[in-house]
């Protein structure tokens, strides 16, 4: 199966890129005084936005791509994709962004399979990406603003692409940067930190939307088991194997970020996964700030379970909030989650919540909340 989806992506990416040299790149020269901006830009080597640090300052690397835009003409641009340099590549492609007149998909896909680092800032927050990374969020961008539109059959052979690029020095990192020392003067000792702030932007996109295709299982279940993206064990509990179970609890989150655990057992509500649940709650319980939208996401998890034990859990949680401000921001998020998802088997606890006004306006709110992230998760 793997050679059969290998052999798709290099024909697929073949023929994206034959496309693409029959439509853009009769060979030209590029003007001296283009060389020496992309020369500069090489040098630099980081693929900076327009404002960095703390102060805000525009850094040198976009400024010289300010003058790549000013000088470039298209044609130079369409050429420099193909430039050896990974940042010149992006730099060349964010500047044919702007150009009304260029039919940027062919350009996007012909780098969907570049495996080049880029590095740089946004902000105060450095980054690591791959420029198929970049190429993939610049078809997302285009495509929310209407320059770029897709049918289900080209976004399928993008996440197809995406999903088998190799990852392999991301693996090898991961893998050397866990069985490590871990005393931290020691813990960094001898590894290249390249992929230190990569986080699989792409990937992890696109598992997030991803259906579980048979032919897909065995590559997400090897993502999974080698932890490359969180959102991987969204996708494989939708196979629903009682095998994966060990995979997607060792995602169990240690902190109070726990959307997509809660996601991945949305989609495969086993009872094993209950008491992890019940140690989530037990968290919450002890949070100050209710936050209703968060706590929304928590019961629309739990209420897939319909039984004994899921409403015990419910009424635990009520009745031992350490902060009884907080009663109505759970009453409230665990009735918009009964909304959303109706069940007569919790028509009890639901009943047992006093509805008025504000509460119902509340509710309202929390529901179309949800609704909107989950919307803009399956596209």
């Amino acid at each position: 199966m793997k050679t059969r989806v290998t052999l798709f992506i290099f024909l697929y990416s073949l023929s994206t890129s034959n496309l693409f040299s029959q439509m853009y790149t009769n060979s030209i020269i590029i003007r001296e005084e283009v060389t020496e901006i992309v020369d500069s830009i090489a040098i630099i080597n980081r693929f900076d936005r327009d404002a960095i640090s703390f102060d805000g300052h525009k850094p040198q690397s976009f400024k010289f791509f300010e003058r790549l835009i000013k000088h470039a003409s298209t044609q130079e641009l369409i050429q420099l994709v193909e430039h050896n340099n990974a940042v010149v590549q992006c730099y060349s492609i964010k500047a044919l962004g702007q150009k009304d007149s260029v039919d940027l998909l062919p350009i996007l896909i012909s780098q969907l399979t570049n495996l080049k680092h880029i590095q740089g800032a946004c902000g105060c927050f450095p980054y690591t990406m791959k420029v198929f990374d970049y190429a993939f969020s610049e078809i997302e961008y285009h495509r929310k603003y209407g320059k770029i539109t897709l049918d289900d059959k080209q976004i399928n052979e993008i996440d197809s692409i995406i999903l088998y690029n190799d990852y392999s020095d991301y693996f090898a990192y991961l893998n050397q940067f866990r069985n490590t020392i871990s005393d931290s003067n020691k813990r960094n000792r001898g590894i290249d930190m390249t992929l230190s702030m990569y986080q699989a932007t792409s990937l992890n996109e696109i598992l997030n939307r991803i259906e579980p295709k048979k032919s897909y299982y065995e590559r997400i279940r090897e993502i999974a088991v080698d932890s490359i993206c969180g959102n991987v064990i969204i996708t494989l509990a939708k196979y629903k194997e009682q095998k994966d179970i060990p995979i997607i609890k060792k995602f169990f989150p240690k902190y109070h970020i726990h959307d997509t655990y809660l996601k991945a057992i949305f989609e495969f509500p086993d009872t094993i996964f209950l008491n992890d649940l019940y140690l989530i709650q037990l968290q919450y319980l002890d949070i100050e700030y209710c936050r209703a939208f968060m706590i929304c996401n928590y019961y629309t998890t739990l209420v897939q379970f319909k039984n004994q034990q899921s409403i015990e859990i419910i009424n635990y949680g009520i009745e031992n909030l350490k902060y009884d401000k907080n009663l109505n921001c759970h009453l409230d998020a665990l009735y918009a989650a009964l909304e959303l998802y109706p069940d007569n088997y919790y028509e009890r606890v639901k009943n047992n919540i006093e509805l008025n006004t504000d509460r119902e306006e509340r509710i309202k709110s929390i529901m179309n909340y949800y609704k909107i992230k989950r919307s803009k998760a399956k596209r």
